[in-house]
C-alpha cells in the first residue's frame, strides 16, 4: 500500500505532465468509492480514445479531485 507521501509524490509528478485525469483516478483509487473510481476510469477511457473530456466530464472529474484531495494536501505540500 502506497502512504500518502508516495500518492502526493506521484499526484506530483503527473501535475508535471498535466495528467489532471489521471490524478483524479488516483486519489479516486486511495479514497474514493468504487463508483467513483468506475466513474473516473471510464471517463480516462473516453479521453484516451477521443483525446479531450467534455464539459460534464470535466465537471466531474473536478467535484471529485476537489473533494479527495483534502486527504493528501499535507503530504503535498510538504513534498512540493
Amino acid at each position: 500500500m502506497e502512504t500518502k507521501i508516495d500518492i502526493a509524490q506521484k499526484y506530483i509528478e503527473n501535475e508535471s505532465r498535466n495528467a489532471h485525469t489521471e490524478n483524479v483516478l488516483l486519489l479516486a483509487e486511495n479514497y474514493g468509492t468504487t463508483t467513483q473510481i468506475k466513474s473516473v476510469s471510464t471517463i480516462l477511457k473516453m479521453k484516451r480514445r477521443r483525446g479531450y473530456i467534455n464539459e460534464s466530464e470535466y465537471s466531474f472529474c473536478t467535484l471529485i479531485g476537489n473533494l479527495l484531495f483534502k486527504n493528501i494536501r499535507q503530504e503535498y505540500l510538504e513534498v512540493r
